[in-house]
């Protein structure tokens, strides 16, 4: 499996993805009924500014070819302090711990970036999301504005002084999902290891999830909805 940063030349690999999901799937990510991204959105994904921005495509490969699995996508305020992301997975992909990998390397990229908080929107009906995201430290807080949605909320200040505070954690779910996604998949990982990708390393990603277990709430910045998919 390899996470990568989207390009100019993913377009047409990011639009078969999206093209790929079920309904349920694209409307839980997207919270309306499309097929495909419009042009205009589809351009903006592909050529984001990196110092606020980024977007990420998870990858695997059959009978030699890479196959698109999974993306997230998240977003700095100007400040830098706070971080909303967005992502989901393949629909025969659920279960494996692929939405468990995306959100720690979000989360380590985030830090990296000095954000002290993460957030991302979810609808009310989409259980799965949110026991995800309980799993992975996020607090669920209402959405004034729109009844139909909750917001994940992550005080990373918080989750990165639980390690150090004496308190017993939680099993470390980046261990488990990586395991999991690897056995199950079959596919031997490539995760790069450049300035752009140093995050996504297995090392970082577990190292990443080492103090999670506290939550806050906070405000947002909109850039989607957070992911649909069960990944244990």
């Amino acid at each position: 499996m390899t996470l990568r940063p989207i390009g100019p030349r993913d377009a047409s690999v990011l639009q078969a993805y999206v093209r790929g999901l079920s309904p349920e799937s694209r409307y839980n990510r997207f919270f309306g009924a499309l097929y495909e991204l419009p042009p205009a959105e589809l351009d903006r994904v592909i050529h984001l500014d990196r110092k606020y921005e980024w977007a990420l495509l998870a990858e695997t490969h059959v009978d030699g070819a890479p196959i698109a699995i999974g993306e997230a996508r998240y977003a700095l305020a100007p400040d830098r302090l706070e971080g909303e992301f967005a992502l989901s997975v393949a629909d025969d992909w659920r279960g494996k711990g692929l939405g468990t990998l995306l959100m720690a390397d979000i989360e380590c990229r985030a830090r990296s970036f000095g954000a002290g908080h993460l957030c991302g929107e979810v609808l009310r009906s989409n259980q799965p999301m949110k026991a995800l995201a309980r799993k992975n430290g996020f607090r669920m807080a209402d959405v004034p504005r729109d009844g139909r949605l909750v917001r994940i909320v992550k005080d990373l200040a918080l989750s990165r002084g639980a390690g150090s505070s004496g308190m017993v954690t939680a099993p470390n779910p980046a261990i488990s999902a990586w395991s999991a996604l690897s056995s199950r998949s079959g596919a031997r990982s490539s995760i790069g290891r450049s300035k752009d990708n140093y995050c996504s390393s297995k090392q970082a990603i577990i190292r990443s999830m080492q103090s999670r277990q506290r939550k806050q709430p906070w405000p947002k910045t909109y850039i989607g909805s957070a992911s649909q998919q069960s990944m244990n």
